[in-house]
């Protein structure tokens, strides 16, 4: 049916007319109330969503900032690392040169003891025949000039004299 225009009379509306339309508006209004339902509750798991994402974020925000001050930390023992590297390094060259400095020194000094040995055992032929040959005679001769055996000797005590005297009577019976 046509809608009827208006024209100027007031005309009282039928109940089924009215009914329709205040079904129409019921359900309008039970759409509009589950459209505003659904709106909020995704209103509400954005916000929810926004929430764990800005959790996340500071979240990650620490373990950045933790993470530089690490790296900086350790920047800050592989430097330092580095140096005591260095200074190894260096005291390993010193100590190099030094061990080979001793090591000549311990080849030479070898080489002038075997000099001096063969030159005390010509002499101790020629000095001490009496006294047996080797080195145990030259323990005897430098035992009576040593300081220990003179300052026995002068002792006021006259221990030093006896304890001598012991010495001599047992390297002379000694066959060296």
């Amino acid at each position: 049916m046509p809608a009827p225009l208006w024209t100027g009379l007031r005309q009282v509306a039928l109940q089924r007319d009215t009914n329709i339309l205040v079904y129409g508006v019921l359900q309008f209004s039970a759409s509009l109330h589950d459209l505003y339902d659904t709106t909020a509750q995704k209103l509400d798991r954005i916000w929810h969503s926004i929430g764990i994402h800005e959790q996340r974020l500071t979240a990650l925000h620490r373990q950045t900032q933790r993470a530089q001050k690490d790296q900086k930390e350790i920047r800050e023992l592989v430097e330092g690392v580095k140096a005591k590297n260095t200074v190894l390094q260096q005291q390993t060259w010193s100590n190099k040169k030094m061990l080979q400095k001793v090591l000549v020194g311990h080849q030479d000094l070898s080489q002038r003891v075997k000099g001096v040995e063969e030159v005390l055992a010509s002499m101790e032929e020629r000095r001490f025949p009496d006294k047996g040959r080797g080195f145990p005679a030259l323990q005897w001769h430098a035992g009576l000039n040593s300081p220990a055996h003179l300052a026995m000797v002068k002792s006021p005590q006259g221990r030093g004299a006896q304890l001598i005297e012991k010495r001599h009577t047992a390297l002379s019976t000694d066959p060296g």
